[in-house]
């Protein structure tokens, strides 16, 4: 990841209250921006110590990030876990992680779009 680029964190409903949508209140959004891309990440408790992160890349020109991948990297451990899923066609992804603090890095299938890295995603 060395020379990717970091996106900011714009919206935080943790800190800047709930959205509605959320099922039972038990989650949060954030979302990313960098470059003209925004980055929603939605997280929801599935009950347990398992959360569901669902997101979705979007951009002004409406350009598709799929196929891709987005890595979550859990840097709260002694040995990091690192998980790959893949960016759809519509742009969206979902994964299934346990609580931690993880770094996540975006693959554009599009070799004319660089990988960037969003800041740490804290699931609680």
């Amino acid at each position: 990841m060395a020379g990717a680029i970091r996106a900011r964190l714009v919206f935080d409903s943790r800190l800047q209250g709930s959205l509605a949508g959320l099922r039972g209140g038990t989650g949060f959004a954030v979302t990313y921006a960098i470059d003209g891309i925004d980055v929603d990440i939605e997280c929801t408790t599935t009950g347990g110590d398992l959360f569901e992160v669902i997101g979705q890349l979007a951009s002004a020109d409406e350009t598709s990030f799929g196929p891709g991948s987005v890595t979550f990297t859990d840097s709260n451990v002694s040995a990091p876990r690192t998980i790959t899923v893949p960016i759809d066609g519509d742009s969206m992804f979902r994964a299934r992680l346990t609580a931690g603090t993880y770094t996540v890095h975006f693959v554009s299938g599009d070799s004319k779009r660089p990988g960037f890295v969003a800041m740490s995603l804290e699931i609680p």
